[in-house]
């Protein structure tokens, strides 16, 4: 069974996977979208009224937009490029802010107290995680393997704005890219999700993510059976 192949060809459980991750991923940096209006904006459904501002609007409507990008690049067996990360992330804040291109600021977490890469650091170390990743998707990897390159790319925390974001949508990338189950991370962990990526704790991460994708099955296997 090739997970890519039921996420993109089973509709209802697609609608339900793209809104739940969009919500969840949104919400976790403030969005105040409800899930029903997630799913209203991104499948252009009029079902409820929105309320909310442009740029959560824009959020929700951008956030699916990259994913599907992800998933392109995954249907065309491509690898990991600097070109792919800036183009999610630039549609990850289109209509947004300027994106595009790396930071050229220090990066300043509210709450943190990590030290980030300098700007001129940023391309040295976004190349070494790109080929990092690649190397795991072609030799396999383990959960571990997948939490500790999400805690990598956070602390890179390459672009101005959307790192979190773009972060997330690298996670089932590199989930799908080894024909397992994608994770949607829920708003209700957010304390705990961030807690984990402050002390760079890949045990606890990788545990995070194992649980997550127990559920993730259990939903898609439901899904799987009603059609």
């Amino acid at each position: 069974m090739k997970i890519l192949d039921i996420l993109q060809n089973n509709q209802s459980y697609f609608e339900d996977f793209m809104t739940r991750a969009v919500y969840n991923s949104n919400a976790l940096e403030g969005s105040t979208l409800t899930r029903n209006e997630t799913y209203a904006l991104t499948f252009d459904s009029n079902h409820c009224a929105i309320n909310a501002n442009a740029k959560e609007i824009h959020q929700a409507i951008n956030h699916k937009r990259a994913m599907g990008k992800m998933l392109h690049r995954l249907n065309r067996n491509e690898p990991l490029t600097e070109e792919h990360l800036i183009d999610v992330n630039d549609t990850v804040n289109e209509n947004i802010l300027f994106g595009g291109a790396y930071r050229e600021d220090p990066a300043v977490v509210s709450g943190s107290t990590k030290v980030f890469p300098g700007p001129e650091e940023i391309e040295t170390f976004l190349q070494r995680f790109i080929d990092k990743y690649n190397s795991l998707v072609e030799k396999g990897f383990t959960m571990e393997d997948v939490a500790d390159m999400h805690i990598a790319f956070e602390n890179i925390h390459p672009f101005s704005d959307g790192n979190g974001r773009t972060g997330r949508i690298l996670i089932n990338s590199m989930l799908l890219s080894n024909n397992q189950v994608p994770i949607v991370i829920t708003l209700d962990m957010r304390n705990d999700y961030i807690k984990l990526l402050e002390t760079n704790n890949v045990k606890g991460m990788a545990d995070m993510f194992r649980e997550l994708q127990e559920k993730e099955t259990e939903r898609l296997e439901n899904f799987a059976e009603l059609e």
